[in-house]
């Protein structure tokens, strides 16, 4: 292996002007270096390209081109990045996260080794001063169908993906109509066409950063996209993996909600849960490329059984929690 993988990196960046040395950092000193990487300035207002160019003097022989457009959110300005690549494969980085020294080393040599067309690893999450892994590799190895479980729990963040670029075109890139999880949305795409093998391995080669304007941000937004990419995706699985992950979805948000304390919205995710599972699926086609598939009767009927069981199963475990207090409403209002 060369010193010069034939790589180029990609790495989105809106007013990241505090961040965007780390991130780059971060790459010139990996043991491994990538032939090309390409910042794209998302119409940033402090400065972040001028950071980015002033990093030039310690990329280490790595051609660094930096770029600047008008906003139009991180799907645009990966696919911009994308199109400046004129290596083989592509890497993702975002602006505020960084690369362990090893990342591309062991990436490549994974994908080689394999015959992979997409690698990703595991990752650190840091926040509060501290690191905690992230094993996405679990969710991998611990079915025969990592690709199922991937719809269902999108376990591969963008900063540990190396892929072939070709792959990224033949799918035209990032949805730019997505907000949010653009990259899940991608990696679905492209995975799902036929031949192509992925590997995720148990190695904790990046460091994702939680920020303020991290998805836990956006939940509602986030929420939104990942259902509709859910039903996009949905005639290609099974009805019981489809309903699992619109249980996923939901079960995230929830936590997301608690997290930040908005108690209120934490309280609306149920009834989106029972309009995602039971209005939606008998009035939206379902669109993959090329097609459109209508819910069939049966499955509509599966999934107002499950909604319905699901509804039963609250009811009884509030009423059973909370049998006290229903009691007295009925006997105010003389039904008991």
């Amino acid at each position: 292996m060369t010193d010069f993988a034939a790589v180029g990196v990609v790495i989105p960046a809106y007013n990241a002007a505090d961040t965007i040395e780390r991130a780059l950092r971060s790459i010139a000193v990996q043991t491994v270096r990538p032939a090309q990487v390409i910042v794209v300035d998302d119409g940033s207002s402090d400065g972040t390209k001028a950071a980015a160019l002033a990093c030039q003097d310690f990329m280490e022989g790595i051609e660094l081109l930096v770029i600047w457009q008008e906003n139009a959110g991180a799907g645009s300005a990966r696919n911009r990045g994308v199109a400046e690549v004129d290596q083989p494969y592509v890497a993702f980085l975002d602006a505020d996260d960084e690369w362990l020294p090893k990342k591309l080393e062991r990436s490549m040599a994974v994908l080689e080794e394999g015959a992979f067309d997409l690698v990703a690893h595991d990752f650190l999450a840091y926040q509060d001063g501290s690191d905690q892994l992230v094993e996405a590799s679990k969710y991998f190895t611990r079915t025969d169908e990592p690709l199922t479980e991937l719809y269902i729990r999108g376990y591969i963040p963008s900063i540990t993906v190396v892929v072939r670029r070709d792959l990224i075109n033949q799918v035209s890139g990032f949805d730019v109509a997505l907000p949010n999880a653009q990259d899940f949305d991608l990696w679905l795409a492209m995975l799902l066409q036929p031949g192509v093998r992925f590997v995720v391995f148990d190695e904790p080669l990046a460091r994702y950063r939680q920020g303020p304007t991290g998805i836990m941000s956006h939940t509602e937004r986030r929420l939104s996209c990942c259902l509709r990419i859910a039903r996009r995706y949905a005639p290609r699985f099974s009805l019981s993996t489809h309903v699992t992950r619109i249980l996923a979805v939901h079960k995230e948000a929830m936590i997301a909600h608690l997290a930040n304390k908005k108690w209120l919205m934490a309280t609306v995710v149920p009834v989106r849960l029972l309009i995602a599972l039971f209005l939606e699926p008998l009035t939206t086609a379902f669109t993959t490329t090329g097609e459109t598939v209508r819910t069939p009767k049966i499955r509509q009927s599966l999934i107002v059984g499950v909604a319905s069981f699901w509804v039963v199963g609250i009811m009884t475990l509030y009423m059973a929690q909370f049998g006290n207090i229903f009691g007295a409403v009925l006997k105010v209002l003389g039904i008991k």
